[in-house]
């Protein structure tokens, strides 16, 4: 364990930043999913009971939801801590121009590759073509993902947070 917290890892501050956002993001949805199973705004306000530090079950979790509550508060909290950290240290723009870096380098790849082929111009016109549909069906892919979903379950919560680690 102390070689795994010990090693480095090569990740900029940036990345730092935006991956404790997306963290964080996470365990704010998971807990607004766990304080949504409230029947009760009564349910809201009782703790664990005595001894408990984690309920496992049905009974002690709807005893124990102000811990939830808490809880979801401290990662708010923390989200807009970090959310301006973020902010304040350029990752937005700083993503912006990595994105920009990375589209024009694929595009000088495609060129190079292009030209080495010795086309036509018909070929020529026929591969702008191609390419054009392509990314215009790459833009609409990613127009359609929604910015933010419903939660479905505690087991989705779960798995997309593990998919993101």
């Amino acid at each position: 364990m102390a070689h795994g917290l010990a090693r480095h890892l090569n990740v900029t501050p940036w990345q730092a930043l935006l991956e404790e956002v997306k963290r964080t993001s996470g365990a704010v949805a998971w807990l607004d999913q766990k304080i949504g199973e409230a029947e009760d705004d009564d349910q809201l306000t009782h703790s664990f009971p005595a001894g408990s530090i984690n309920p496992l079950n049905d009974e002690e979790r709807k005893e124990g939801l102000l811990y939830w509550v808490q809880m979801r508060e401290r990662e708010r909290q923390w989200l807009g801590r970090v959310s301006k950290m973020a902010l304040d240290a350029g990752v937005a723009e700083r993503m912006v121009a990595q994105a920009e870096f990375e589209g024009q380098a694929i595009a000088n790849v495609l060129q190079a590759t292009l030209e080495g082929l010795g086309l036509t111009e018909s070929q020529w016109t026929t591969a702008r073509a191609i390419a054009r549909r392509e990314l215009m069906a790459l833009a609409r892919r990613d127009e359609a993902k929604p910015l933010g979903s419903v939660i479905e379950g505690e087991e989705v919560v779960r798995e997309r947070m593990a998919q993101e680690m």
